[in-house]
């Protein structure tokens, strides 16, 4: 290629330039004509809208509200204020059960779930029911209930601080005394009450109101070995119990155990 070729390139290569960045900045001069004018017009408008505001005249003052109008207010008011409140009670208390129904998940308890004390006939029907699982939940969510049936009450070693004698006769007799503090202590226990008392079988059946909603519990005590407190306790309603059979059995053997030693009833 001769440099008088290359030259002629050259040139026309920076004539297609020259083009291009004029037909650019042509372009860019054309749009920043049109955003002028779009502000020339907003301000237009701007200062129509006000003139039309200032022909108005001075703003009117607010009506000054009659003592009825601000007790209507402030009852409005309040009346929203509680409504937020109890709503806010609700959500909370009905959050707290279901966290209280997972961490109490059945409503069957007693210091034996592998052989229960079983209800008599005045507590037929659900009462009596026992689901199968129950006994392991009952093992792994509340393992100390069942150390309580293993308490041995002996009057000597209680009350009199002797040795006890490991007999038929001996446990016979210590049977029928503790059979007699298990009635005193759960005839005098706040929202009890003793249904019926076996004194040959050594059974008490007792219905118990829980202290919040009133719920009847069915309750059954029995004396085993003559030294052994048997108890269950049973929700009539809801699959969990929230905790209130573990801590009626929990209460009853402390009582009881405070009857034993001191002789006094709670």
């Amino acid at each position: 290629m001769t440099n008088s070729a290359a030259l002629e390139q050259e040139r026309m290569r920076g004539g297609r330039m020259y083009k291009y960045l004029s037909d650019k900045g042509e372009r860019e001069r054309l749009e920043l004509e049109a955003l002028e004018e779009e502000n020339a017009r907003l301000r237009r408008e701007v200062e129509k809208r006000l003139k039309t505001i200032s022909s108005l005249g001075p703003a009117l003052p607010l009506p000054e509200l009659t003592p009825e109008q601000k007790k209507r207010r402030w009852a409005y008011f309040k009346h929203q204020a509680i409504l937020f409140l109890l709503s806010f009670s609700v959500i909370t208390v009905f959050g707290s059960l279901l966290y209280m129904a997972k961490i109490h998940p059945i409503n069957d308890i007693s210091t034996h779930p592998d052989s229960l004390p079983l209800f008599t006939e005045a507590f037929q029907g659900e009462s009596t029911h026992y689901p199968p699982h129950f006994s392991s939940v009952q093992k792994e969510v509340y393992p100390h209930v069942a150390k309580l049936g293993k308490i041995k009450f002996w009057r000597s070693d209680l009350v009199t601080g002797k040795p006890h004698k490991s007999n038929s006769r001996e446990r016979e007799e210590n049977g029928k005394w503790l059979f007699g503090k298990v009635v005193e202590v759960s005839t005098n226990a706040t929202d009890w009450e003793v249904i019926e008392t076996k004194w040959e079988e050594l059974k008490l059946y007792i219905v118990a109101k829980t202290s919040v909603l009133f719920f009847h519990d069915d309750v059954i005590i029995e004396i085993r070995d003559g030294v052994h407190v048997a108890m269950r306790s049973k929700s009539r309603f809801g699959k969990s119990d929230l905790g209130g059979n573990t801590a009626r059995i929990e209460r009853f053997f402390d009582h009881l155990q405070q009857a034993c030693v001191n002789s006094s009833s709670i």
